[in-house]
């Protein structure tokens, strides 16, 4: 978590368009890795071993659709993405709707984009939309929906909120450094820029949270997201005061009804107390992940938020 790979931040402290770990993570999953990027991945996996899960979630979705069933595509979709094609999969032509973007844009390097348009090329039911990958059922026209999370893939996203919220609960003393913001007043801005609207971030400052850091992460999906590290030590003086509070465009993957908040499942063989719990909830478009290993920290983030009870586990 505290490896040389920060946010998004160009030497001038603009953001950069792009992370060197997420490109490495994208050139994993896409198998496009040099000789030179193996080492430099290997050396960061070392340090991160919960990245593996990341690469393995990008994977699946890839091979997800890659499988998307072969069908007569909607009028003027071969073109658009013949069009893309052509310009090297770097200016994707806009949809009609406003598409959310999503955490796999094809704005890199030419290679990066080429699998996902092989892919679209040949299902000729993937729509390119605003960055996001979008699979369109066969039969349905008109209907656009995106392949839903696998059991398997909803245990490597807990797996790696769970981690990452735990690394920072082990360097406490080193959050501030992970992150670009650490003022909650700048916090709403910059999450707007990268979510393309502004979270609803409640009654957090009034809760007695208090911010350690925040900034764009990379939670597995298409959705892009961001991250907040608070001390919630107001909350559970004798725990693990930190929760964390991740924020990701939903692109219906989890498939979770507008305003509901469930427990999400670490799996049957996570062992009971060991590890940190992750709830979420999914509101005006955005899916909030609460991670904490103290219960009572995730119950004054949430309340702060305006989420309500689980009503459930997934």
């Amino acid at each position: 978590m505290f490896s040389g790979f920060r946010d998004n931040q160009a030497p001038g402290g603009e953001p950069a368009g792009v992370s060197r770990r997420t490109e490495l993570l994208r050139a994993a999953a896409d198998g496009e890795l040099t000789r030179e990027e193996e080492v430099e991945l290997e050396a960061h996996l070392r340090d991160h071993p919960e990245d593996r899960a990341v690469i393995a979630f990008e994977r699946g979705l890839r091979g997800a659709v890659a499988r998307a069933a072969v069908g007569e595509p909607p009028v003027g979709l071969r073109e658009r993405v013949l069009a893309s094609a052509s310009s090297g999969g770097r200016e994707l032509p806009q949809p009609a709707d406003n598409g959310s973007p999503g955490a796999l844009p094809i704005n890199g390097p030419a290679r990066r984009g080429a699998p996902l348009l092989r892919y679209a090329l040949a299902a000729g039911l993937v729509l390119a939309a605003a960055g996001s990958i979008v699979v369109v059922r066969s039969g349905l026209p008109g209907s656009p929906t995106v392949q839903q999370m696998t059991a398997s893939q909803r245990l490597s996203l807990v797996s790696f909120l769970s981690t990452q919220h735990e690394e920072c609960e082990l360097h406490a003393d080193l959050v501030g450094t992970r992150f670009s913001l650490s003022r909650l007043d700048d916090v709403p801005a910059r999450f707007a820029s990268v979510l393309g609207r502004r979270p609803d971030l409640g009654r957090l400052e009034a809760s007695g949270l208090s911010l350690l850091g925040a900034g764009p992460c990379a939670v597995p999906g298409r959705g892009r997201s961001v991250r907040l590290v608070l001390d919630a030590s107001a909350a559970d003086p004798n725990g693990q005061p930190l929760v964390s509070i991740y924020i990701q465009q939903d692109t219906g993957e989890l498939g979770i009804e507008d305003g509901r908040a469930y427990r999400l499942s670490r799996g049957p063989e996570a062992q009971q107390g060991a590890g940190a719990d992750v709830f979420v909830w999914r509101s005006g478009g955005l899916l909030y992940f609460f991670a904490s290993t103290s219960e009572p920290a995730i119950e004054i983030a949430r309340s702060a938020l305006g989420a309500p009870e689980p009503v459930g586990s997934i």
